[in-house]
């Protein structure tokens, strides 16, 4: 079974499509966990009692309501941290298990995941890495880290039991580079990358900046910022601190409309 972890708080522009979209992909199931975490001292205006202020809430009783796919875990108050949001939905998953973590704005192209999705499982990999292409401020205006987008996310895992995560970045599983199906093979071999939408509206940068401060990816605010408010609409490539931004010169695929 293909399970999608989703962790949200305040989605209400992309949680609906984030879900439609795993399934498009080849989950089996979605399960949510909701809410602030007290890792990070989020000011109260970005949620009441750890919960989303916006309409996701509402969203996720339509998304359960409707698709029995679809499950929520409660908690009330903040959560401890992403690790152990992600480590409680790991629990509900069994031995043999895909363990997909997806984030609420991230998306991937369906017919290129399932190529991915079908040889992880017929390789029996144990985990599986994606180039990332951020977009910033429009659909046009993508971010490749450092030129070719080194950074890499780790976002398939094969659940052994008992098993559990032990480090969120990077994300770390126990065992699970016993068989590493790498960033070229998900990309070379099947065209698949991160579609990340985690910087289109104003709203965004405002809410990252607050949970990025005093980190290291604080210093990257400025530069996403200042794309999202300047960029050239021109088919420039331009270099920053933070990797290379280029005009991709097409809207969102039809998939990622809201």
């Amino acid at each position: 079974m293909i399970v999608a972890a989703v962790l949200v708080l305040n989605g209400e522009k992309f949680l609906g499509q984030c879900v439609i979209n795993a399934f498009k992909c080849g989950a089996d199931r979605v399960i949510i966990c909701e809410g602030a975490t007290e890792e990070i001292d989020l000011p109260d205006e970005y949620h009441k009692n750890g919960r989303s202020i916006d309409a996701t809430g509402e969203i996720i009783k339509d998304l359960i309501t409707n698709d029995s796919r679809v499950s929520l875990i409660e908690h009330q108050g903040r959560w401890e941290s992403k690790i152990v949001m992600l480590n409680t939905i790991l629990r509900e998953c069994e031995t043999g298990d895909v363990y997909w973590i997806k984030d609420m704005d991230e998306f991937y192209e369906p017919d290129r995941m399932q190529g991915v999705l079908k040889e992880f499982e017929e390789g029996q990999y144990t985990s599986a890495d994606f180039y990332w292409w951020h977009f910033v401020g429009s659909p046009y205006w993508s971010h490749v880290c450092n030129g070719w987008g080194n950074k890499i996310q780790k976002r398939l895992f094969r659940v052994k039991k008992p098993i559990e995560f032990v480090e969120f970045r990077p994300l770390i599983i126990e065992g699970s580079q016993d068989k590493l199906m790498d960033r070229d093979q998900t990309l070379m071999g099947h065209g698949c990358r991160i579609y990340h939408y985690g910087y289109i509206y104003q709203e965004q940068f405002d809410f990252k900046v607050q949970y990025y401060q005093g980190r290291k990816e604080h210093l990257n605010m400025e530069t996403y910022k200042n794309i999202y408010q300047n960029a050239p609409k021109d088919g420039t490539t331009v270099a920053t601190p933070c990797g290379w931004f280029c005009y991709r010169g097409e809207p969102n695929p039809e998939w990622i409309k809201q």
